[in-house]
């Protein structure tokens, strides 16, 4: 595809929507650092059909460069890239019994900041699935980033959850009431 002749990732349609979501947020390509979990397009353009050995050399490479580049947050852009960072926090069915070709469930899990030992990641949807699923998919991708940009500006604290009141038997009988 265009990735393997350009020799870099997302040149395609997927890279098209992806440019265009940091353009709204006022960032162009070269002020972010774009990478894959392995380094060149499979088959068909399936993760699964990675071999084994590219994939633990894909894993253990970003992972590396992730440490060497300490990012103030890293967005991972589908499953496979959330399993890489989230391991152990992420679902997989653990195919061919490496558990990044079975990660699963970025559409329940996008859009959450999660610790790791990288820093902070951001989950979000592939730009390539939602082109294949345009609503509501591009929204919560736009969404994302977004929430991304206001985070690393400090506004966006972690939400912490509300503390718990107790109300009265009185008090609920008076609300209801009112209405």
């Amino acid at each position: 595809g265009d990735e393997v002749s350009e020799g870099r990732p997302f040149v395609g349609l997927a890279g098209q929507l992806l440019d265009s979501v940091l353009s709204e947020l006022a960032l162009i390509r070269e002020e972010v650092y774009i990478a894959n979990v392995v380094g060149f397009q499979p088959f068909n353009n399936e993760f699964k059909a990675h071999p084994q050995a590219n994939v633990i050399e894909g894993v253990n490479m970003l992972r590396t460069l992730i440490k060497q580049l300490q990012p103030k947050l890293i967005i991972t852009l589908g499953n496979e890239a959330a399993h890489t960072l989230l391991d152990g926090k992420w679902p997989s069915s653990r195919e061919k019994g490496l558990t990044v070709y079975g990660a699963k469930g970025i559409e329940e899990r996008r859009g959450y900041f999660w610790d790791t030992p990288y820093g902070p990641v951001l989950t979000t949807l592939h730009p390539a699935g939602v082109l294949r699923k345009k609503l509501p998919g591009e929204w919560l991708l736009r969404t994302d980033f977004r929430r991304a940009r206001k985070w690393l500006a400090g506004q966006l604290p972690r939400d912490a959850f509300p503390e718990v009141r107790r109300l009265r038997y009185q008090d609920q009988v008076r609300t209801l009431l009112r209405s």
